[in-house]
């Protein structure tokens, strides 16, 4: 069991890994905003059959705004990438201490 789940892992990871090169190769294209836009279209296309029939509509308005507020996230990162943490610097620094 526990070789099955690290193989998972190395296959997740490899898949995220491998996602960096398509997003560099698809940014050439087209626009930040709209890749991030597509990304999100997608999601919901490909979530909501899976999970629309069980989800509750009392959920709908927080998932939206969980989603608004990840979407505003990706496109501060991209419009602003100078003005945000670096999280390896931070990391650093706390390391220090």
């Amino acid at each position: 069991m526990r070789a099955r789940a690290e193989w998972a892992l190395v296959g997740l990871a490899v898949i995220w890994g491998s996602t960096f090169v398509v997003i560099k190769e698809a940014l050439t294209g087209i626009s930040p905003m709209l890749f991030i836009a597509a990304r999100f279209l997608l999601a919901a296309i490909i979530l909501l059959p899976l999970y629309g029939r069980r989800m509750k509509r009392s959920a709908v308005p927080g998932g939206l705004l969980v989603g608004g507020l990840l979407f505003v996230a990706f496109a501060l990162q991209i419009r602003f990438p100078d003005r945000l943490i670096d999280s390896a610097g931070t990391f650093r620094q706390l390391a220090r201490l």
